[in-house]
């Protein structure tokens, strides 16, 4: 992207802008940041996986109280009721497609520029913190509390497929075309039964890191441009629903993983604050002192 940036935009100077971009700082924190992507987020994440295959293992005892809970809280009907309408073919693939990509792509992609990028250097080790915690605590700590499948499973732990019939009819229809979520849930529910692990392994629904983890991101975008912002909650708001229309979360899966999020997001900021505040200071203000200057 630089490269194109340099070569399209500029029509002077452009020898000095690619040496500025191919200069040692910059060549040093890519390989680092690369370095650190492969040798500390595939191994966590695998370990994440294995913790989250742990705790499905044991059961979900909490898929009906959650539904119900979910269908009081929208007026007599889960969210899935009132997206009903919008059941067609075509918006379900986009729907997949962004679910399971585009989501992704902007996760991953702003991680590895925080990674990489000198630009990130002020915001990086919280930037790092708050991603790794929401992961633990959303999709572990919190996962474990209340262990439940999710709407598409609903039948097969709760013994009533009824419930969530229909909208499992309608996900099934995209079954085979690339990025389908139905085939995404036969493929966890086949290692779940098997008793065996693979890439992706394990069924937790509650609490969402789908939408902690975009939310999260939303909180740092809106950080930096309050236009950009509004962009950014639209997003976590559709993947919100997605969640729910794609069976793979009740509604409250979504709203718990805002809260705990943004939980996060600002523990992390106020222990920043607290570790970056000059030493000399912290005694006076202890006391109501203020502080010298």
């Amino acid at each position: 992207t630089g490269i194109a940036r340099i070569t399209h935009h500029l029509d002077q100077r452009r020898g000095l802008a690619y040496r500025f971009m191919f200069g040692p700082r910059r060549v040093a924190r890519f390989l680092a940041g690369t370095l650190l992507m492969m040798l500390v987020l595939l191994p966590f994440e695998a370990m994440f996986a294995s913790i989250k295959t742990t705790i499905s293992d044991h059961g979900f005892p909490y898929d009906k109280a959650l539904a119900d809970l979910d269908r009081s809280l929208h007026l007599g009907h889960g969210i899935s009721w009132y997206l009903a309408p919008l059941r067609i073919e075509p918006i379900l693939r986009a729907v997949e497609f962004n679910y399971d990509v585009v989501w992704f792509v902007i996760c991953f992609g702003i991680l590895y520029w925080v990674a990489i990028s000198p630009r990130a250097e002020g915001m990086r080790g919280r930037y790092l913190a708050t991603f790794f915690l929401v992961w633990v605590v959303v999709g572990n700590i919190a996962a474990a509390m209340l262990p439940t499948a999710g709407p598409a499973f609903y039948g097969e732990v709760t013994g009533d497929p009824a419930r969530f019939e229909k909208l499992r009819e309608f996900v099934n229809s995209t079954a085979g075309w690339f990025s389908s979520a139905a085939d995404e849930q036969r493929y966890l529910w086949a290692l779940h039964t098997s008793g065996t692990s693979g890439f992706g392994s394990g069924i937790s629904a509650f609490p969402s890191v789908h939408v902690a983890l975009i939310a999260m991101n939303a909180f740092f975008v809106t950080e930096y441009s309050r236009r950009l912002a509004i962009a950014a909650w639209a997003y976590v708001v559709l993947i919100m629903l997605s969640s729910v229309y794609l069976g793979w979360h009740y509604g409250i899966d979504g709203y718990v993983a805002l809260g705990l999020a943004a939980a996060i997001y600002y523990a992390v900021r106020w222990m920043e604050g607290r570790l970056q505040r000059p030493a000399s200071d912290r005694p006076r203000r202890a006391f109501g002192i203020p502080a010298a200057g």
